[in-house]
């Protein structure tokens, strides 16, 4: 007896459906496309158990004859290629002819469809891949596909897929795809006999766009640009709005959503240095390519594509997205070499001997100070009517330490006593004196602490603060504070089911909530975090938790406190290029002073810059 065996057909047709088959998302994906084919103007899924009883598909396109329809089911049966030089001029989404086969090999499947002007449809049945039965059916133009038990013949498989849930949100995510790709079309997903997603058509790409990002229209940003032999069209939000992953981003080619790293990259260099490093801004791109340009038959499912010129699509990205921001007048470093290297309104008069400058009192809690002449400040241009530092430090700051007698006209500089201190602790060592001169940029704060010249970052500087402050009151006061009414959130299923399997690392961080009829309310907080920010603070650490794996050095709840307290510091404290008065200013630098760890801000960088007189000898090669 020969070794080598010829598989028996319906052997063969499980095997290789493993490739195009491999979960209900992976069907939904290929039977949209083929609606989409078919010209069909309104879409519509249902699923049942995740689409392990039910997956159903319904299209208003062009439908199918009878002879159509019996070859449809038949391996590399198609209407989109007749040779194979077609594939260089190919504009469909399938072209192998091996989806439904595929799809029947695994399920109970029956197809009705009834073509454009036919009265009469056709109905085949399918329950593996030798038992096909083809009749005449009644229904509306288009064509109906219902995919039942899958895996129903092929056990192993249905072992690995997810929990329903987790499966219908993986759906959701991909009929939201499909709706951006195409506003003009409708799509209705249904889950359970539940309506979860319904987008109507003849929409707009930003309108569709803002809704799936959860921006308002007015800060998207239309990108239609043609670099080259590749015209980019598609929609990026300002970039003010960034995120921590990469969740917001879209990449097509010719319509069909695909994935590629090196592109995802051109989306962040085209932003450089608008979002911050570690943030990555929304946008949603499609690019049309002569299709003899790409080839699309590299993957199974054609999630990934090959270009002729590797380097031309990363190009065009970046282009496209620089000239929409140039356009759009937002502001990047190249158009902000500001007309000074100094804010002439803030700095101090060319005539006045900066270093000699009277310096103001060095303040130290739970003495007593006379008044002492000082001079006097100007505050700065745009300066609010309440200083900004102090407007914003009031949201986190513990209870008030000992205060300089009304007299002092001069806001203290002086440590933040540390919670437990006892009154006969060692006196701290006395601060340094400290001049403030100018503000840099209308960023970096420049001031003279004894001997050296310091440039200050103050968003930095205010972070570390800040930081210090919280991590004190969070050791001393209690887990969670409660709300007095109940935070409502909106999140989407995928969100909704990552918190219900995660909920006691929540509860350990200081957050409660209750999910009920699928509405999320969040009923108490960590101690300090302020009642308008527990929508950012709460969605930040659910982006984290759902992106980042704990480093193993210290337990998740450690982290995740430190990463918290870290994004509270950060979202409270004062922005670069926001105006403060010279007042405030002055206190920054001090309370800077008096950090722990006041080198580098909570995310590693640093807060300060130190010039002395060895280090201006070297720079000038004096020494």
């Amino acid at each position: 007896m020969n070794r080598v065996q010829k598989l028996p057909p319906e052997v063969a047709e499980r095997i290789a459906a493993g490739e195009v088959v491999d979960r209900p998302t992976s069907i939904v994906k290929e039977l949209i496309e083929n609606s989409l084919d078919a010209t069909a103007t309104l879409i519509e899924v249902e699923l049942v158990d995740g689409g392990r009883q039910l997956i159903r598909i319904t299209d208003n396109g062009w439908g199918m004859s009878p002879d159509d329809a019996r070859l449809a089911v038949e391996r590399h049966a198609t209407s989109k290629l007749r040779a194979w030089e077609d594939l260089e001029t190919l504009h469909s989404f399938g072209f192998r002819g091996e989806a439904l086969p595929s799809i029947a090999a695994v399920s109970r499947f029956e197809l009705t469809t009834t073509a454009r002007g036919e009265s009469v449809g056709t109905r085949v049945t399918l329950e593996g891949p030798l038992s096909t039965k083809v009749e005449p059916a009644a229904g509306p133009q288009g064509t109906r596909i219902d995919v039942r038990d899958l895996f129903w013949n092929t056990p192993a498989r249905r072992k690995f897929l997810k929990s329903p849930t987790g499966e219908a949100v993986q759906i959701t995510e991909l009929v939201t795809r499909f709706a951006i790709l195409n506003p003009d079309i409708g799509f209705r997903l249904t889950v359970n006999g539940k309506e979860k997603l319904f987008m109507s058509p003849q929409q707009t790409l930003a309108q569709r766009l803002s809704k799936y990002w959860k921006l308002p229209q007015d800060d998207l940003m239309a990108v239609e640009q043609v670099v080259g032999p590749i015209e980019v069209e598609g929609v990026i939000a300002k970039p003010v709005h960034h995120r921590r992953n990469r969740t917001a981003q879209l990449i097509a080619v010719n319509g069909r959503i695909i994935k590629s790293q090196t592109l995802s990259q051109a989306f962040s260099e085209g932003f450089d240095p608008l979002v911050p490093r570690g943030r990555h801004p929304y946008c949603f791109i499609n690019l049309k390519v002569d299709p003899g340009e790409v080839d699309v038959n590299i993957h199974p499912t054609k999630a990934e594509v090959r270009f002729a010129d590797s380097r031309a699509p990363f190009r065009a990205i970046y282009r496209s997205i620089r000239n929409t921001l140039d356009t759009q007048k937002v502001e990047t470093l190249k158009d902000t070499q500001w007309e000074s290297a100094l804010d002439t309104k803030e700095h101090v008069p060319a005539q006045t001997d900066l270093f000699a400058a009277s310096i103001p009192p060095v303040l130290v809690a739970g003495k007593n100070y006379q008044q002492q002449p000082q001079r006097p400040t100007r505050p700065m241009s745009g300066s609010p009517s309440k200083p900004t530092i102090d407007r914003v430090m009031e949201i986190y700051r513990p209870p008030d330490p000992p205060t300089v007698p009304e007299s002092s006209p001069q806001p203290p500089i002086r440590p933040t006593p540390h919670a437990g201190d006892k009154e006969e602790a060692t006196a701290p060592p006395p601060l340094p004196q400290i001049a403030y001169l100018t503000r840099l940029y209308r960023s970096y704060l420049v001031a003279r602490v004894d001997d050296q010249l310091w440039v200050i970052d103050q968003h930095a500087a205010h972070e570390r603060i800040s930081y210090e402050r919280l991590h004190r009151f969070q050791i001393t006061g209690p887990e969670s504070q409660g709300l007095i009414v109940p935070f409502p959130l909106d999140l989407n299923d995928q969100e909704k089911i990552y918190l219900e399997n995660h909920k006691e690392r929540f509860e350990e961080v200081g957050f409660a909530f209750s999910i009920e009829d699928e509405e999320l309310a969040i009923s108490a907080v960590p101690p300090g975090l302020p009642g308008a920010k527990v929508e950012t603070f709460f969605s930040e650490l659910l982006s984290e938790m759902q992106t980042e794996a704990p480093t193993g050095h210290r337990t998740p709840v450690e982290e995740y406190r430190e990463k918290l307290r870290a994004m509270m510091a950060c979202k409270s404290s004062i922005r670069a290029r926001e105006n403060i008065s010279a007042a405030e200013a002055e206190r920054l630098i001090g309370d800077l002073i008096q950090a722990e760890h006041s080198p580098y801000c909570p995310h590693g960088r640093p807060t300060r810059i130190r010039l002395d007189e060895k280090t201006l000898e070297r720079l000038f090669h004096r020494s």
